[in-house]
């Protein structure tokens, strides 16, 4: 051979050699050192992210951690952006009944800030829309079980509250505190917000940025879902530790027993459950009720009213505020459970007006304890004269009614009693629960349990703590002060009497046969007119249960119904049988 092609083929043969080595280690280098970040990249491009929860935020729960919001999956509406035809955004709108402007939006957002990324458009689709979406097979949209926040079965939403769009006026109030939260939860223009109930006081412990879950779709080039691969879950369970939960003094299993019998028999009003021996509130419930899921159906329309938390607005409390004058009057002397009043059917003050008596033809002769059992309105006028207005607001002080208090759950305070000292009249109509008096359910309950407590006075507690969901505790709502009230003798004579009203007089229809009840009716004028002509009443039962050692006190107050007697001690009866029942 050549000597010069020898020369050759050695140099092609080291260049080759040279060559396939550097092949060989970079190979190495990409499939060895690189290889996991390289297929995570490369997974990455054929792979697209979905937050599967709606709301990333912690739970609201039960005394014994049952959750109340029923969160669970439920059929969604996920856009794919990058294959999402734009003038399908109509037929969109047209099926989710979303605004087409809110639908654009958010793919807007998309295309901005997460990259083409799907976007949850609508959860909790009913079967309308399912079907639908279905029918249209709409380019790029998807239907996607997300866990919703809210469900059909959620409990407790006027305590609990709702999210919503932050307003203007919060997000200047916001601006300076995300300063103070960047790098953890700063807030977005667009974001929800805690805007009503415990969502809205608890928002800081509340809020979380990252989801509990996220779904991954393996997409093509083009950003379109591969079929037949489906959706693989990836739970952050570093985030699901971390989250707190607001823990409730509400019992789930109560509070569904006093919802399931309002549905029944109430259509506006709200009833309170109290537990005597912790003053704990473990039932409080609203109606009419709304759906969390829908609140802009609400705002946009003249069901605003069904926002409102009907346990702590103020009412004339009518007769049920007689407790109050006779506790007065028994334990400063004025007059005592046997004494002989007589009722003609009404009372008439020296200026020549007259108040008459719920019972036309009078109830004649009977004792102070009938009179209350009977409400007797006459008798209490006559021992509110006797009192005075003076001391009727100092024992309205001593029961706290001129207080708003609830511990975990900030109120506004309202002025309940507000009575013309000099005038007869006045006093009068404070002595009957009406002009000058105004009481939330939740105040009548306090009052009672008072008197179910042998004169002890318990602020009533509704928030139990805020803890992790690793139960580290993070905040505690512990118990009030207990006061006394008014001395263990009267409150046993006031019980009597209570007890005389579920035995013979206006309240038979609450007296439980196993453990007996007491408690009192009214049926409060309100001075508005209903449709037909007449005066709107709006009916009350306050009382406890069993007699023994009273467990409960329970409040139903409904809104334009006939009789205390006929429409609302019933209720009370099968509420607390079921509850004792547990």
């Amino acid at each position: 051979m050549n000597r010069l092609l020898f020369k050759r083929i050695k140099s092609l043969f080291i260049i080759f050699l040279v060559a396939f080595a550097f092949l060989v280690g970079r190979i190495t280098h990409l499939q060895i050192i690189q290889g996991q970040k390289l297929a995570a990249m490369g997974e990455k491009i054929h792979s697209q992210f979905i937050q599967g929860e709606e709301l990333p935020r912690g739970d609201i729960v039960d005394r014994n951690l049952v959750s109340l919001l029923d969160t669970g999956e439920r059929e969604a509406a996920v856009i794919f952006p990058a294959i999402f035809e734009k003038e399908d955004a109509a037929k969109l709108s047209q099926i989710l009944q979303l605004p087409i402007k809110k639908i654009t939006d958010k793919l807007e957002t998309a295309k901005n800030y997460y990259g083409n990324n799907p976007i949850i458009i609508k959860t909790n689709l009913v079967t309308s829309e399912i079907e639908n979406l279905k029918k249209a097979n709409l380019q790029g949209v998807y239907l996607i079980p997300i866990q919703s926040r809210y469900g059909p079965n959620s409990l407790a939403v006027h305590l609990v509250g709702h999210m919503g769009t932050i307003d203007q006026n919060t997000w200047e109030k916001l601006i300076p505190k995300n300063s103070e939260l960047s790098g953890s939860k700063p807030y977005q223009r667009d974001d929800l917000i805690g805007v009503k109930g415990i969502e809205a006081i608890y928002e800081e412990y509340l809020r979380s940025t990252k989801a509990s879950h996220y779904l991954q779709a393996t997409v093509d080039a083009l950003g379109r879902p591969l079929l037949g691969l489906g959706f693989s879950k990836i739970v952050n369970q570093s985030e699901i530790n971390k989250r707190n939960k607001v823990v409730l003094t509400i019992d789930a299993r109560i509070q569904n027993i006093v919802e399931n019998v309002m549905d029944k028999h109430i259509a506006k009003g709200a009833i309170v459950v109290l537990d005597n021996s912790s003053g704990e509130i473990v039932a409080i419930a609203s109606r009419p009720k709304f759906d969390q899921n829908q609140i802009d159906k609400y705002l946009n329309s003249n069901l605003r009213t069904e926002f409102l938390n009907r346990a702590f607005l103020h009412y004339f409390p009518g007769s049920v505020f007689k407790l109050l004058i006779a506790a007065a009057a028994l334990e400063e002397g004025v007059t005592d459970l046997t004494e002989v009043f007589e009722c003609t059917g009404e009372y008439q003050f020296e200026s020549g007006l007259v108040i008459p008596c719920w019972y036309e033809e009078g109830h004649g002769k009977l004792t102070f304890a009938e009179a209350l059992a009977h409400s007797c309105n006459p008798v209490f006028i006559e021992v509110g004269q006797r009192l005075g207005a003076e001391k009727i607001i100092e024992y309205a002080h001593r029961f706290k009614l001129d207080e708003d208090d609830l511990i975990g759950y900030p109120l506004e305070n309202y002025s309940s009693i507000n009575i013309d000292e000099q005038s007869p009249a006045a006093i009068g109509n404070a002595a009957l629960g009406q002009k000058g008096i105004k009481l939330s359910p939740l105040q009548v309950t306090k009052m009672y349990a008072t008197v179910a407590n042998d004169g002890v006075y318990k602020i009533p507690r509704i928030v139990n703590r805020i803890e992790t969901n690793q139960h580290r505790l993070i905040k505690a709502f512990l118990p009030g002060q207990d006061i006394q009230v008014i001395s263990s003798k009267t409150a046993k004579e006031l019980k009597k009497m209570l007890v005389m009203a579920t035995t013979s007089g206006t309240a038979t229809k609450a007296w439980i046969e196993k453990c007996g009840s007491a408690g009192k009716t009214s049926t409060a004028q309100t001075g508005e007119q209903s449709v037909a002509g007449k005066e709107k009443m709006n009916v009350w039962f306050a009382g406890f249960a069993p007699l023994d050692h009273p467990k409960y006190t329970v409040t139903i107050m409904i809104e334009d119904g006939t009789s205390g007697g006929r429409d609302a001690a019933p209720v009370f009866k099968e509420i607390m049988v079921q509850i004792l029942d547990l």
